[in-house]
């Protein structure tokens, strides 16, 4: 089993200090919704983000990075299997719960949709299944502690391994990934001892969702 935790991922709705700006203005027209109901997008917003959050426009707004490893994840033979669990804590401290069986959506615009509906109601269900759940306000390393494995960080100042090395044939493993494309971690991450680098250049998160995955994968020779 792995539970892959993004953290200080770059996924909010419009934030209040952007709500009067003209391209955002302009956005709740055309969707015909409330600003503070959108998902901020940098594709669409970049201007408006480094206005208002001067030096942050390649950081936040990011809902394609999760759109893509979401698809990468959901779509592999580890979470076919019942064997992966992600979830995704935001950069307000809020946590998603993203269930095995939930399909995203191909269309980026589809999937902005989705989380916009899921910030909103706190779920969303079909039939009896919780597809996603957000909780407020969570307290990351209480939350981390709660899940089973061994807990790694995987940072780039962390000890070099190959991933041929990284895991254990019977051994549970609760993954903490970056969930930003640009910076380092906004939150305490002190808590974990085990770091560890597996590649010497920067990678996407969905890049390293996906060797992670599958070289889980071939550890418990499922491939």
């Amino acid at each position: 089993m792995i539970n892959l935790v993004l953290v200080d991922s770059e996924l909010e709705t419009i934030p209040a200090d952007m709500l009067k700006e003209p391209e955002v203005l302009a956005l709740s027209r055309k969707r015909g919704k409330p600003a503070n109901e959108i998902l901020l997008d940098s594709s669409l917003l970049h201007r408006p983000i480094e206005r208002v959050f001067p030096g942050e426009s390649n950081r936040r707004g990011r809902p394609d990075i999760f759109h893509i490893m979401l698809n990468v994840a959901q779509s592999s033979i580890l979470n076919v299997r019942g064997m992966l669990h992600v979830y995704i804590h935001t950069r307000n401290n809020n946590l998603i719960m993203v269930s095995p069986v939930t399909r995203i959506p191909k269309s980026c615009a589809r999937f902005n949709g989705l989380v916009e509906d899921l910030f909103k109601k706190g779920e969303i269900v079909s039939g009896e299944d919780t597809l996603l759940r957000v909780e407020e306000n969570i307290v990351l390393a209480e939350f981390i502690d709660t899940l089973e494995g061994e807990k790694i960080l995987l940072d780039p100042l962390g000890k070099k391994v190959g991933l041929g090395q990284f895991f254990q044939p019977g051994r549970d493993y609760t993954i903490v990934v970056g969930g930003f494309a640009n910076g380092t971690f906004r939150s305490d991450l002190g808590f974990l001892r085990e770091r560890y680098s597996i590649f010497p250049d920067e990678l996407t998160i969905w890049t390293i969702a996906s060797e992670l995955i599958c070289q889980y994968e071939r550890t418990l020779n499922l491939i």
